[in-house]
């Protein structure tokens, strides 16, 4: 498929939090891809997003650091992956992380839409 310039990937295990990401975005326009995991997430890949949300803290084997990098060896430095948590001790550990970005848990909607559209997705 097609590389869509508006394309964002919702990785939590959060159902309402995805449904409400999900309901913002594409009110904006955005393509709007789910998964609950780091398994799923990785299958969506082949979407090609632009931008990925990745809760930094999923359960299951592939969570983390090690889906950051997976996620940046299956789409390339082009898509900006910024990590969803509410975990502040991660925000000086971003690059080394491999993420673009960090955006801390609760946050403000209209705040992480400005987030999104800086991104560039």
């Amino acid at each position: 498929m097609g590389r869509s310039p508006r394309s964002v990937l919702i990785v939590d295990d959060d159902p309402d939090l995805r449904l409400c990401l999900r309901s913002l975005l594409e009110e904006e326009g955005y393509q709007v891809l789910e998964a609950a995991d780091g398994d799923a997430a990785l299958a969506a890949c082949d979407q090609e997003p632009t931008l990925v949300l990745v809760d930094f803290h999923l359960p299951g084997t592939l969570t983390g650091s090690a889906l950051v990098t997976a996620l940046r060896g299956c789409l390339g430095p082009r898509a900006w992956i910024l990590l969803l948590t509410g975990d502040e001790s991660l925000r000086s550990r971003v690059t080394e992380l491999g993420a673009d970005g960090l955006i801390e848990k609760p946050f403000d909607l209209p705040d992480l839409l400005h987030l999104v559209e800086q991104h560039g997705a």
